[in-house]
């Protein structure tokens, strides 16, 4: 059996959680493989929203989770995590691999004070200790999930390093009493059943544009995002690869700094940002908006080897007066239709192609096409779909028209 891969084709945001829940009923398996709790995957079930932040966005379901050993954990956040699903659904099948290595209170503490030395660099991060957890991983210093259950873990380098003093006693206590029942060897378990024919699903955290390597550096993330860090990153050989499902929003949005040419500004930012609640679901912070960026779509695609594409919150689009998708940049004179690894996005000029607006729709409309399936939707966001596929090279496989999961349409 071949493990399928669900990435993030921008800056993140774009509902992975949302098609991760989705596509619950289809897999056995499901698998977070980098990033920590800086993510926060939203689904919304009914009228209850529910955010996970290590585990995968499967966990309502009642599947077997694993958190992979490329994952940094916060052992406080996890165990909150854990118990909230328990609560939920009443079981938990978690397994967290004992490779992964730990966020401390010293990394939280260096995140806030290397964010403010950058001060006007900043990169907006989450606060949460991600990146200084990777680096401490980086520089071998810091605890793993087997390190803190077997023995006591000296902090001594990160006293002497950090300049922090902390009660590093009662933090090991805490830690092992959260990760004393759920540490196993993912790896194996994972590789035990591809081999027996089961079905495996990785969720990425954050989006292909926020790669360490391959995204807009330095405004990105600690980790690799992308589909291939889902087999590096748990020790699983590539092997086993299966389809790559890429999500995307109908448009486009971004938190923190960084370069972001399509972004709008005034009324049709403040309306886009409004109409699809697009406020961070970690921190709450409002996100930057704009239109598409094809450029952007397809250097997502081609490093994740895309095989279809998820769109998300097409809905949102309903009712504007404009709508654009960029399909190129002017950059020192020339016309660009790739993103340039060598060119300074920032100063880059988006040109545009319009698409027919989208007429509005009733709460009825959406419902029905939901209903009766898309040969209801109106033949704008039928172009508007297609004019994706075309651009971007990719065949979109569902559209989202709300929240709730079942506001998923397959599109013929």
């Amino acid at each position: 059996m071949k493990a399928d891969v669900v990435v993030g084709a921008q800056w993140g945001d774009e509902g992975k959680g949302k098609i991760v829940d989705f596509l619950a009923p289809q897999y056995e398996h499901f698998v977070r493989f980098n990033g920590g709790p800086n993510a926060g995957h939203t689904v919304v079930v009914g009228e209850k929203r529910f955010t996970f932040h290590h585990v995968p966005s499967a966990a309502l379901s009642r599947k077997s989770l694993y958190v992979g050993p490329g994952v940094v954990i916060n052992p406080q956040i996890l165990r909150e995590e854990a118990e909230g699903i328990r609560g939920l659904v009443g079981s938990l099948h978690l397994a967290v691999d004992y490779r992964a290595s730990l966020i401390t209170p010293a990394e939280v503490e260096l995140d806030k004070r290397i964010e403010m030395m950058k001060a006007q660099s900043a990169v907006g991060t989450t606060l949460r200790g991600i990146g200084p957890a990777y680096s401490s991983r980086a520089l071998r210093i810091s605890p793993r999930v087997v390190d803190v259950l077997r023995k006591d873990f000296d902090f001594s380098i990160y006293e002497a390093l950090y300049g922090i003093k902390l009660d590093w006693k009662k933090w090991l206590y805490d830690s092992r009493d959260a990760l004393g029942g759920l540490a196993g060897d993912v790896r194996s378990e994972l590789r035990d059943a591809l081999e027996r024919g089961d079905s495996v699903l990785f969720e990425a955290a954050q989006g292909t544009l926020l790669d360490l390597v391959f995204g807009t550096y330095p405004y990105v993330t600690s980790s690799g995002t992308t589909a291939t860090h889902a087999f590096s990153s748990t020790g699983l050989s590539y092997k086993y690869a299966g389809k790559v499902l890429g999500v995307a929003k109908a448009y486009i949005t971004r938190v923190g700094s960084g370069p972001m040419p399509t972004e709008l500004k005034g009324d049709i930012a403040d309306y886009i940002r409004e109409k699809g609640k697009e406020y961070g679901s970690t921190t709450g912070r409002p996100r930057r908006v704009g239109w598409l960026d094809i450029p952007l779509l397809i250097y997502a695609k081609e490093i994740n080897g895309m095989d279809e594409l998820f769109l998300t919150k097409l809905d949102v689009l309903v009712g504007l007066n404009e709508l654009k998708v960029a399909v190129a940049y002017r950059i020192d004179g020339s016309e660009r239709k790739s993103v340039p690894a060598d060119a300074d996005l920032s100063l880059a000029e988006p040109v545009y192609q319009n698409a027919e607006p989208i007429p509005k729709l009733s709460p009825g409309d959406i419902a029905k096409i939901v209903k009766e399936g898309w040969k209801c939707a109106p033949r704008e966001m039928k172009d508007y779909v297609k004019l994706i596929e075309e651009l971007a090279g990719v065949p979109v496989t569902y559209v989202s028209l709300g929240p709730q999961r079942e506001m998923t349409v397959r599109v013929a």
